[in-house]
This record gives C-alpha cells, sequence and structure tokens, in this order.
C-alpha cells in the first residue's frame, strides 16, 4: 500500500508551531533547517520531516530514531526493513510518500515556463520531439519531467544523462532493467505530480496534513 501525506501552506507557520514541530527533530536536523536563509525553505524541510515523523508511527515504526536515518552517496535516505518512503517540494507543496510493498520516488514541480534546449540532455531524442511539438509545451514538459524525477530518485540516482535511458509509454517505464509503474496524484493548480513505484500500487491513500 502507498500512503502519501501532502501539506500545503500558503503563509509561515505560528512561531509556536514552528518551534514544537522543531523540537520534535534530532538537534542536527533541526539545526540544518534553520541555516535556510527564507522562511519557505524552513518550512518545506520542517514539514517533510514532521511528515515523515508521522509516517513512521504510522508504519510500525515509532521507536525509530530519525537521527540513524542512512543515506547512499547521492543522499537517498534509507530505513530498516520493508517500509519505503521518498520526500519531495516546489512552491507551497510538500509531499512524504511510504510504500509497504516496494520502492518508491516522488516528484511535485511548479508549472513555469522552461527553455526546452537547456534540458535536451535528460530526455531520448523521441520524447524531445514530442515536447517540442506539443500544444502545451510547459504542462508536457513537466509531466515527463516529474515522471523521470521520480523514477531517478526511487533508483537513488541523480538527474543525470542516465534518464535519457528511461523509456516510458502509458505508466510504464523502464530503466535498467527495472520495470516501474508511474501514477499521477492531486496537487494544487499550477503543480504536477507523480510517483513512480517498483510494483503496481493496489491501494493509494492521500492524506492531507
Amino acid at each position: 500500500m502507498v500512503t502519501i501525506y501532502v501539506h500545503y501552506f500558503s503563509e509561515p507557520l505560528p512561531t509556536s508551531v514552528f518551534e514544537d514541530y522543531l523540537l520534535q527533530l534530532p538537534d542536527a536536523m533541526g539545526k540544518k533547517i534553520m541555516r535556510y536563509r527564507k522562511w519557505e525553505d524552513r518550512h518545506r524541510s520542517l514539514l517533510g520531516k514532521v511528515m515523515l515523523r508521522r509516517g513512521l508511527d504510522e508504519h510500525g515504526l515509532k521507536d525509530f530514531d530519525m537521527k540513524d536515518l542512512t543515506y547512499n552517496k547521492l543522499q537517498k535516505p534509507k530505513l530498516p526493513g520493508k517500509v519505503q518512503f521518498n520526500i519531495s517540494h516546489a512552491g507551497n507543496v510538500v509531499i512524504c510518500a511510504f510504500n509497504t510493498a516496494g520502492v518508491i520516488g516522488v516528484d511535485v514541480e511548479i508549472i513555469q515556463p522552461v527553455v526546452l534546449e537547456d534540458f535536451e540532455f535528460i530526455f531520448d531524442a523521441d520524447t524531445f520531439r514530442q515536447l517540442r511539438q506539443a500544444r502545451d509545451q510547459e504542462g508536457a514538459f513537466f509531466e515527463a519531467w516529474t515522471i523521470r524525477e521520480a523514477i531517478l530518485k526511487g533508483s537513488g540516482n541523480g538527474i543525470t544523462e542516465d534518464a535519457k535511458k528511461i523509456v516510458y509509454k502509458d505508466e510504464i517505464a523502464k530503466f535498467k532493467n527495472q520495470t516501474w509503474f508511474i501514477k499521477p496524484f492531486p496537487v494544487p493548480k499550477q503543480h504536477i505530480a507523480h510517483m513512480a513505484t517498483t510494483t503496481p500500487v493496489s491501494t493509494l491513500k492521500l492524506i492531507k496534513v
């Protein structure tokens, strides 16, 4: 089962609430959050960790100390056992997704103007041609981008030229001998989000936090 915690914010949290959330996190994690200069960045980072804590509690990991998270060389975090998670945020949207039956990657982006040629290195030739021909280039670009970013985050890869190796059609993608199942999920207007999982999703639970 996949559970996606989603938070939308448009203004700063009350100081008392922000500080209370901060106290729920390991000291090093809290200090890292407070190094961000903009309040929006602090909120995105904090809320992602708060939803992670809630997800851990609700997925049988109440005793797991978040300071014990381990990371690969590209900073993909890993939990003990079978539960997998991934966090993404853009604009005023923060997402934390959990999967109890395989790997998961999620990505949310704001739909905004782009120069397609700046991102040609991400896409295979057929996909890039389709993007250039699309009537809604921005919508098509961010759909293709979030799909690939979700796969790369799930697989533990960053956005690199490897992205060109992703073959996607009809909600199924192939990447490095692994099949990925792709699904969009609802986010506020002018945003777009996709998840990528290594097993088909039979149950999706969306929780607004």
